[in-house]
């Protein structure tokens, strides 16, 4: 499970694991929207790539769930900072 994290701007993939003996689906939110969701398998690893994230705090929530309904949560914090660092250079002939 992806960790809560303080990261510059850019893009991420996040990935997560559960185990049930009969899974069923899952939803993934950045900031409260639902921005993917599926079916998965158990053991099998499910990936996220955020495109770029911009300065500033992004929550990621994926809840599974399993054929009876039953659902567990992880949320993952990335507080990202901005990238004032640009470097600009001058070339002179």
């Amino acid at each position: 499970m992806p960790e809560d994290s303080t990261v510059s701007e850019g893009s991420y993939t996040l990935s997560w694991t559960a185990v049930d003996e009969h899974p069923a689906t899952y939803t993934i939110t950045h900031n409260g929207v639902t921005v993917k969701g599926g079916n998965w398998q158990s053991g099998v690893p499910v990936t996220y790539d955020t495109g770029f994230l911009s300065a500033g705090q992004h929550i990621f929530t994926i809840t599974f769930y399993d054929e009876n309904g039953n659902g567990t949560s992880h949320t993952v914090v990335l507080t990202v900072s901005s990238s004032a660092t640009n470097t600009v250079l001058f070339f002179f002939e």
